[in-house]
């Protein structure tokens, strides 16, 4: 086989036209996923309801809002929404009890105790039910409208 200059330019045609479709479908690809985090994005936040947590200090109510789901818990949710530093030294375990709430109002839909919170309760000597830890208290629709003081 001979090589010429006309077949060098028939490879040179041919790659040129595999590059070019080669970009186009990379392109495509990212335009594809753009669109899916725009679409997953707007299922998450779209389908979700505004939370109101209602926040005693100092004998001042303070209401704060956020997406449900969009929080892993309650404890995340005060942590990221006022700035709280000192909440959360055990990342949410139920192991060091910096997270404790008191609920003011109905606590009956958040769900039972689970092992760790119990006894970081019973540890830290507090058996009150109306005390938590916000970060075993997920961030859903039941928790809309709830009344509570950081301990």
């Amino acid at each position: 086989m001979t090589l010429s200059l006309s077949n060098f330019s028939n490879i040179d045609r041919l790659t040129t036209r595999l590059l070019s479709n080669t970009f186009k479908k990379m392109h495509i690809l990212r335009q594809i996923k753009c669109l899916n985090i725009i679409l997953l994005t707007t299922a998450i936040v779209g389908t979700s309801e505004l939370i109101t947590v209602n926040l005693i200090t100092d004998s001042v109510l303070k209401s704060v809002n956020g997406y449900a789901r969009t929080y892993k818990n309650l404890m995340a949710f005060l942590s990221a929404k006022l700035e709280l530093d000192d909440m959360g030294e055990c990342k949410g375990m139920g192991r060091c009890g910096t997270c404790q709430i008191r609920i003011e109002n109905d606590c009956s839909l958040i769900g039972d105790y689970d092992g760790n919170e119990i006894n970081t309760l019973k540890m830290l000597g507090n058996i009150d039910p109306k005390v938590r830890l916000a970060c075993k208290i997920y961030f859903n629709e039941q928790i809309d409208n709830m009344v509570i003081s950081i301990i």
